[in-house]
């Protein structure tokens, strides 16, 4: 259901591209419509991993139950878990975010020093390499934060009466100690499925050729350039859920 709001939006560059007399401010009031959409199919797509989390963790504790009265349990909790999942996203724009203006700066610092003529190559160098270790402790320690949300879900899904931001401080409780194991296995399921992953990338690209070849359009008009992000986003999204439950356990 993930892909719904996303395959809704397809139409409208289309129509933007194929009609010059659509009126741009018109699809402004599908916006309200679309974010509902997008909220219900987002909460529905959370439920469905918890399910798979609740189910995994019954088999486990020796206390088996059916999907249908899995679901049954869950249901009522959609929203705490469309809740979860909004702020668990907040959490990792503000981590990208530091990340990003952590290479900014780094990139800035170490671009001023190469072209600084009164730096010697031997200092340039030093400089140089204090960024790039500067740079791996700041994305060891982002990934650290991430993977301490790898079961985001799962406290909601077996406990009761619990928050959707408790679930989360949970999620931080449970893997303490296993952020290693944790890492190994997503590293080892990134090595499974790297072989489709690019397989996903030459599938975009030839699409991209195909609609660039296809669609009368200016390959920098903006509105050809929101279909094939829209084009790319999906396709990438379709990976990474593959690659989120392959990895998983």
């Amino acid at each position: 259901m993930v892909f719904l709001p996303l395959l809704s939006l397809f139409p409208i560059p289309l129509i933007l591209i194929y009609s010059q007399q659509a009126n741009t401010s018109s699809f402004l009031l599908l916006i309200p419509v679309w974010l509902l959409l997008f909220g219900y199919c987002s909460a529905k797509s959370v439920v469905n991993d918890a399910i798979i989390a609740r189910l995994v963790f019954g088999e486990l504790a020796n206390q088996p139950e059916t999907v249908l009265e899995t679901r049954r349990i869950l249901k009522p909790k959609m929203w705490t878990f469309f809740l979860e999942f909004f702020l668990l996203s907040l959490i990792v724009i503000v981590i990208l975010l530091i990340l990003s203006i952590v290479i900014g700066i780094l990139a800035g610092i170490i671009a001023e020093i190469t072209n600084a003529g009164q730096q010697n190559m031997g200092t340039r160098a030093i400089l140089v390499l204090i960024g790039i270790v500067i740079f791996i402790i700041t994305l060891i320690f982002i990934v650290r934060l991430l993977t301490r949300f790898f079961i985001f879900d799962l406290p909601l899904a077996v406990e009761e009466n619990i928050t959707a931001a408790q679930t989360l401080g949970r999620s931080w409780e449970l893997t303490k100690g296993y952020i290693g194991l944790i890492f190994v296995v997503s590293f080892i399921a990134t090595l499974v499925t790297l072989p489709i992953l690019i397989m996903v990338q030459v599938i975009a690209r030839i699409l991209e050729n195909i609609l660039t070849a296809t669609i009368p359009a200016n390959p920098t008009d903006p509105r050809f350039q929101l279909l094939l992000f829209l084009m790319g986003y999906s396709i990438g999204l379709l990976s990474n859920v593959f690659y989120y439950h392959s990895g998983k356990p």
